[in-house]
């Protein structure tokens, strides 16, 4: 049996098929995740990829709340410093420019984010619009709740009362415009 080795760069969380427990006399080997091949892959240690469908399932490839929060930052303003980034959105929730900067390491390796060294410091641009992102977030949540039918999520918000006049108005002159 192989003793687990940690290796620099090498997350547990991706873990190979021969990856066992340390000192475990079972042979209880994990079962792989569908983001296992995904953070594999990343690395480039596995050539064999999942489909798309299941790649966008991996949480990590994913943006998260506070990953969104910076996001829409530069949205509203691209290419910024890190610093100029951390005006917008640190003092509303108690952040640091290390954790913006940090936020904006993880999307920059998401590849959702560039960034291009201007002197001393780098300038982060969007690579996804922000009607992209928010229409195949709205397309993953039809899906894994409502079955892929976006009727059932319109009849479960006016069953919950959620919609109001205006948005049921709003609705009706959207479908008038989708019918000919």
């Amino acid at each position: 049996m192989r003793n687990h080795v940690i290796r620099p760069g090498v997350s547990p969380l991706c873990r190979s098929a021969s990856w066992r427990r340390p000192h475990s006399s079972a042979r209880n080997v994990y079962k792989r995740s569908r983001c296992d091949y995904r953070c594999n892959h990343k690395r480039g240690r596995r050539s064999v990829t999942p489909s798309d469908a299941n790649q966008a399932d991996c949480p990590s490839d994913r943006i998260t709340d506070a990953e969104y929060a910076v996001m829409e930052a530069l949205w509203d303003r691209p290419r910024q410093t890190a610093a100029e980034v951390c005006e917008t959105v640190c003092t509303p929730r108690g952040w640091s420019l290390a954790t913006v900067k940090t936020l904006l390491s993880r999307l920059v390796q998401k590849g959702v984010l560039a960034s291009e060294p201007d002197g001393r410091r780098f300038l982060y641009t969007p690579l996804i619009a922000r009607e992209d992102y928010v229409g195949g977030e709205s397309r993953r949540l039809v899906d894994r709740l409502f079955g892929g039918r976006a009727a059932s999520l319109v009849a479960h918000l006016a069953e919950s009362e959620a919609l109001s006049e205006d948005d049921l108005d709003a609705i009706e002159a959207i479908l008038k415009e989708l019918r000919p």
